[in-house]
């Protein structure tokens, strides 16, 4: 019995490792998610420029969409800013 208990606890410590991201794997993490929010950083900054070119009317298609496509991607930016958050926090335990 004491086989059977010692291989069960080696057999949830092992399905505990898979569900762990090492420290090196939280930091890639890290990376690539810095590489999104740059991403649609610099996205956010095209569509405020096409808003601000396309001011004079307000409900032509493109004004719509560059306003469409702001929206969207300062709202993904910060879903990757606080997914970062998350990360760093978890990096730090």
């Amino acid at each position: 019995k004491s086989q059977e208990a010692y291989n069960l606890a080696l057999e949830c410590g092992q399905a505990l490792n898979e569900k762990v991201l090492s420290d090196d794997d939280l930091t890639d993490c890290i990376s690539l998610v810095n590489e999104k929010i740059y991403e649609y950083e610099e996205s956010v900054n095209k569509a405020s420029k096409a808003i601000v070119e396309l001011a004079e009317d307000p409900t032509s298609q493109d004004f719509i969409q560059a306003v469409n496509d702001h929206r969207t991607d300062k709202k993904a930016k910060e879903y990757f800013e606080a997914l970062r958050t998350r990360l760093q926090k978890a990096a730090r335990r």
